[in-house]
């Protein structure tokens, strides 16, 4: 016999089909319905949910790349890296630690010979760039630990208040 399952339409974002069913045999169309509970996502589990989400946008902005003078800096973190290494090289040049000369390096564009006073300045940009991203994160973070129910979790835009 044929088991013809059903759920109820819900809003995925706040109810989920339940791990219950109820079934009903109904001879006339030889087969037996299978009834899917809805049940509401408890109030953890969603602002859970939220807060991943909110962490997943924060390291698709934080790794999407800036603009610093019109130009396109990666800022995957292999590049975040690479930079804060160049970054530190480029201190110690202008402080006078190490023998100044140009920084070759090699970007989204290809190479290029990089003053130390503009590789410090991309070096900063980078680092601003994300530490913002990681305070718009904590924000939003802190706002879904404050709503205090499902509608107060769902009315925090985690796509505003990013940096760019």
């Amino acid at each position: 016999m044929e088991i013809f399952e059903t759920c109820p339409p819900f809003d995925a974002r706040t109810h989920r089909q339940a791990a219950t069913y109820t079934d009903t045999l109904e001879l006339e169309h030889q087969r037996i319905r299978r009834a899917w509970g809805v049940e509401p996502i408890p109030l953890d589990e969603l602002k859970t949910a939220r807060k991943d989400a909110a962490t997943a946008k924060r390291y698709e902005v934080e790794t999407g790349g800036i603009l610093v003078a019109g130009t396109t800096i990666r800022t995957d973190r292999e590049s975040q890296g690479m930079i804060t290494g160049a970054y530190g090289l480029a201190r110690d040049m202008l402080t006078g630690s190490v023998p100044t000369a140009p920084i070759d390096f090699k970007g989204a564009g290809g190479w290029a010979e990089i003053s130390p006073s503009v590789m410090v300045d991309i070096g900063r940009a980078v680092g601003l760039h994300v530490q913002a991203c990681f305070r718009a994160e904590r924000q939003l973070h802190k706002a879904i630990d404050a709503a205090q129910d499902v509608t107060a979790v769902l009315a925090v835009d985690i796509a505003e208040g990013w940096p760019g």
